[in-house]
């Protein structure tokens, strides 16, 4: 079955968020949309907002008062983007898959002693690929990238994020610039 784009659009978000407000409805004892008042998906339409949508993300531990500026947010992207410039890396998550057949993983079971694998395990838990990277390296660029189309298929070979494409027309340092400055 093919849907036209806004069709699919509409359906993905119904399908998303109809078993939410299920969900919510029966803990609150109510009955309506969950999506209403206060709650709304919205369509980001333009690069603007798309920027005050990133700033809004970034300043809401400021605005709470949890923190007194974004490189103390640590759960945001700008304290991630921050850290990376001054050279903080962290363990990669992503997984390096090197394909192998069943017969290969089999004989490495049968044939590695147990406390061997029990090592291999934890030290893959730990850090599962070894590497480290910048720790920004896991987000999308901000500097978008007119050569890497959205609906072209796209190759990740490092494994560690879903785009390469960036999401604004702005520099690193002129999108933090502007965050530190909407802070104060």
């Amino acid at each position: 079955m093919s849907l036209p784009n806004g069709q699919i659009n509409s359906w993905f978000m119904r399908a998303l968020s109809e078993p939410i407000a299920r969900m919510a409805n029966r803990q609150d004892d109510c009955t309506g949309r969950f999506w209403v008042g206060r709650f709304q998906a919205l369509r980001i339409m333009d690069e603007t907002g798309l920027l005050a949508c990133s700033m809004y993300f970034d300043l809401n531990p400021i605005r709470a008062a949890m923190v007194e500026s974004p490189d103390k947010a640590v759960h945001t992207s700008a304290h991630d983007r921050i850290h990376a410039g001054r050279g903080k890396q962290i363990d990669a998550a992503a997984f390096d898959l090197v394909p192998i057949t069943n017969k290969e993983a089999g004989d490495k079971i049968k044939n590695t002693p147990i406390e061997e694998l029990k090592q291999q395990r934890k030290a893959k838990k730990r850090n599962p690929t070894g590497r480290r990277i910048a720790c920004d390296a896991w987000l999308s660029p901000l500097a978008l990238d007119k050569q890497i189309l959205s609906l072209d298929p796209q190759v990740h070979g490092d494994g560690l994020r879903a785009s390469d494409g960036g999401f604004l027309q702005i520099s690193r340092e002129d999108h933090l610039n502007l965050l530190s400055w909407t802070a104060n």
